[in-house]
C-alpha cells in the first residue's frame, strides 16, 4: 500500500528510507532530515518504505506524513528484506521522475552533516557513495560486511570497504 500526495512536478530528489522495526529512531531521523533537505533541495520527497515492521514504526510514519504532507510518501508491505526494500525505493523514485536518489537508513546511523558534500558532487558522477567509519552493528553484521567485501574483491577486483553503506 502506498500513501502520499500526488506529485505533478517530478521531485528533484527522492530520499529512500527503508524501515524495519525502528520506532525508537525513525521520528528523530525524519525530523532531523526534513529541515536540512528544505535548504539544499526544496523539491524533494522522502519515500519511507516500511518492510513489515512489527512495532510502532508504521504508525509513527503516518503521523509524520500528516505533519509533512506531500514531503512524505509511505509504502507499507510484507517483509522482504533490506535489499529488496531499497530496490523498491529506487524503482519508485524512477517512476516519480526523480533526477537524484539518496538513500539513508532509518536507524540514525547516517550523519546529516555529510549530505551537503554528497549533494555538491551530484552532477560530477553517476554514483556517489560513502564509507561509514564507525558502525553500531553486532558481530554478525560485521562478518557479513567483511565477507561481502572479500567476495567483491575476488570476483570483480573492486575493494568496497562497506558494501552495505546506504
Amino acid at each position: 500500500m502506498t500513501t502520499g500526495g500526488h506529485h505533478p512536478i517530478p521531485p528533484e530528489l527522492v530520499v529512500v528510507i527503508p524501515v524495519y522495526n525502528e520506532q525508537d529512531s525513525i521520528q528523530k531521523v525524519i525530523l532531523e532530515w526534513i529541515p536540512a533537505l528544505e535548504k539544499w533541495s526544496p523539491n524533494f520527497v522522502i519515500l519511507a518504505i516500511d518492510d513489515g515492521s512489527r512495532d510502532n514504526s508504521l504508525a509513527i510514519l503516518y503521523q509524520l506524513q500528516a505533519q509533512y504532507g506531500q514531503r512524505m510518501m509511505i509504502i507499507s508491505r510484507p517483509n522482504r528484506g533490506h535489499g529488496q526494500t531499497c530496490l523498491e525505493g529506487y524503482h519508485r523514485a524512477g517512476e516519480l521522475g526523480a533526477r537524484f536518489v539518496f538513500q539513508i537508513d532509518s536507524d540514525w546511523q547516517c550523519d546529516l552533516r555529510y549530505f551537503q558534500a554528497f549533494w555538491q558532487l551530484r552532477n560530477q558522477a553517476l554514483v556517489v557513495s560513502g564509507i561509514r567509519t564507525s558502525r553500531d552493528d553486532g558481530w554478525k553484521r560485521i562478518i557479513v560486511t567483511k565477507t561481502l567485501r572479500l567476495m567483491l574483491l575476488l570476483a570483480f577486483r573492486v575493494d568496497c570497504p562497506d558494501a552495505n553503506v546506504p
